[in-house]
């Protein structure tokens, strides 16, 4: 997971799609992903929370490419 959000923020193409990673690890996982730019949830998580997550993500700059 953390090595292709790399690969994804390293490609000029695919750096801006914005990006949400679900695990079930946290701390310092947690604080890798958002410092490439990238939200995080940790698992086990509410479905109307992620619902709300994603939504917000897909309205950012290049949400809906």
């Amino acid at each position: 997971g953390l090595e292709v959000l790399e690969r994804l923020r390293a490609t000029p193409e695919t750096a801006h799609l914005p990006v949400l990673v679900l695990s079930a690890r946290d701390g310092s996982l947690r604080e890798a992903v958002e410092g490439l730019g990238a939200a995080f949830m940790s698992k086990p998580f509410d479905v109307d929370a992620l619902a709300a997550r994603v939504g917000a993500l897909l309205r950012l700059p290049g949400g809906r490419e």
